[in-house]
């Protein structure tokens, strides 16, 4: 019989949310382990962190290093960033898996952060061309267009 107060009680509770939850636990294991080894790599060969393969830009994509995308969804720019990150992913991932399962969940991470990349990209080479001044207009522009829809 599973205990109602006290200690044993949440040991049991997170026994149950860990069972449940493995997914979640996995992505968390694996992102965690990914940033700590590519720190160690880097501090291993000197080079700065994170390293140039894991930096989305135009001219990357633009001579054919695709790979810079999904290596970007996966490293933080610092170690400590990685405190907030992991809390976040555990609540965010935990929540989706109880609700949607495990493969929607899956699908609908990848497809809002693919997503979210290419309205930045695109944003990004929208004001690409313009001067500081104009650039700042344009966005207000399109930012202050987009809150008053979002807030009526």
């Amino acid at each position: 019989m599973k205990p109602l107060f006290g200690f044993r009680a949440l040991m049991a509770d997170l026994a149950d949310w860990i069972r449940e939850h493995r997914m979640t636990l996995g992505f968390v294991l694996f992102i965690t382990l990914f940033n700590v080894g590519m720190q160690l790599v880097c501090g291993i060969r000197h080079t700065q962190f994170p390293p140039q393969l894991s930096r989305v830009s135009f001219d990357a994509l633009a001579h054919g290093r695709w790979y810079t995308a999904p290596i970007s969804l996966l490293s933080v720019p610092q170690l400590g960033r990685l405190l907030i990150d992991i809390p976040l992913i555990l609540i965010a991932f935990g929540l989706c898996e109880t609700v949607i399962g495990k493969a929607k969940t899956a699908w609908v991470s990848l497809i809002t952060t693919l997503g979210g990349i290419a309205l930045g990209m695109g944003l990004c080479s929208l004001f690409a061309g313009k001067s500081n001044g104009m650039r700042f207009r344009m966005m207000v522009r399109f930012w202050g267009r987009w809150l008053l829809w979002w807030a009526r």
